[in-house]
């Protein structure tokens, strides 16, 4: 797992909590809070949508070095965690988060976000107008029927 999708899935618990939370002065608190966890969601979506650049970019500029400088892996080996007895090999490339699992991340905060949005105005600490504004800063909506409680 990587640090964005472990970053992600922290934000989405927390989004979860607060979805499910029944104490109205945890819930007022976070109401308070509501510009902060946007910009949290918005930050990861973004860092996650760069991912692909940042990669690139890291990828070209390490098999760079490792065609000029060739460094050996001197890591223990993967089956008994002991020196390798077929000594150092080559270092491999950088490898790439795979996009579902990045997709998943970005669709997994969108879904948190609109779930606490919704208990938010469930719970009549903004209105409709609000929720759905938070929603689209996000790339993410509420289906009219989503309103009706």
């Amino acid at each position: 797992m990587s640090y964005m999708t472990e970053r992600a899935d922290l934000l989405i618990k927390q989004f979860e909590k607060f979805s499910h939370e029944s104490r109205m002065a945890v819930l007022v608190g976070q109401r308070c809070n509501l510009e902060y966890w946007l910009h949290e969601a918005e930050e990861l979506l973004r860092i996650i949508d760069e991912y692909p650049q940042r990669f690139h970019k890291m990828s070209k500029v390490q098999k760079e070095y490792i065609n000029i400088h060739k460094p050996l892996d001197h890591s223990p080996c993967r089956i008994c965690g002991g020196p390798c007895e077929f000594g150092p090999s080559r270092l491999p490339p950088p490898t790439k988060i795979p996009s579902q699992e990045l997709d998943e991340s970005k669709l997994g905060i969108r879904n948190s976000v609109r779930r606490f949005v919704l208990r938010l105005f469930r719970k009549g600490l903004i209105d409709k107008a609000e929720a759905l504004k938070c929603c689209d800063r996000l790339g993410t909506g509420i289906e009219e029927p989503e309103f009706e409680f």
